[in-house]
């Protein structure tokens, strides 16, 4: 509701601004399981994305990688793992290097679709290589992440590489760079 009162009051604002926005509002739709509204609003996202002629920066920072990722977020929200997967690796490919807090975040996406789609080994391995990445960089929101996915691999909790991945995010937790 407030990311749909934010679409309007934005109505004259940046065209970046608006795809962000109807992007996060996609995703909060597939949270509560709504796939036409979701979707919608990723073509939205897109539209206003293609309409842009506002340089890239400032609070103007959404460009097409971003876009993907959180198309792919909420195709994995909705359970559609496979398209999921190749929106966040393609998002993956296409981000700068310099984005290690996007990077990693991206990558435990992606292990997520891994796990959603049966593979626990490769999700394990991406979780561990999403923290590979911020290794010395660790920030709140990739520890969160790292434990909201350590969660779903609650049903395998016995299993040699969930047990590695969990002693790996209480290190990375301890590793926390407060800013």
């Amino acid at each position: 509701m407030l990311l749909g009162r934010a679409d309007q009051l934005a109505a004259l604002a940046a065209r970046r601004r608006r795809a962000w926005i109807a992007a996060n509002r996609a995703k909060a739709l597939a949270s509560h399981r709504d796939e036409q509204g979701a979707l919608i609003a990723l073509d939205q996202a897109a539209q206003f994305l293609a309409e842009a002629d506002e340089p890239i920066g400032g609070l103007d920072f959404f460009t097409e990688p971003r876009l993907d990722g959180i198309a792919g977020e909420t195709r994995a929200l909705l359970g559609q793992h496979g398209p999921a997967a190749d929106l966040i690796g393609g998002a993956l490919a296409r981000r700068d290097r310099a984005d290690v807090k996007g990077l990693a975040l991206l990558t435990l996406d992606l292990a997520e679709c891994r796990l959603g789609a049966g593979d626990l080994a490769a999700a394990c391995t991406l979780a561990h290589d999403a923290l590979d990445l911020a290794d010395g960089s660790v920030v709140q929101p990739i520890v969160l992440r790292a434990r909201a996915f350590q969660r779903s691999l609650g049903p395998w909790r016995g299993e040699r590489p969930v047990q590695a991945l969990m002693e790996r995010v209480r290190e990375s937790g301890a590793q926390l760079v407060r800013v």
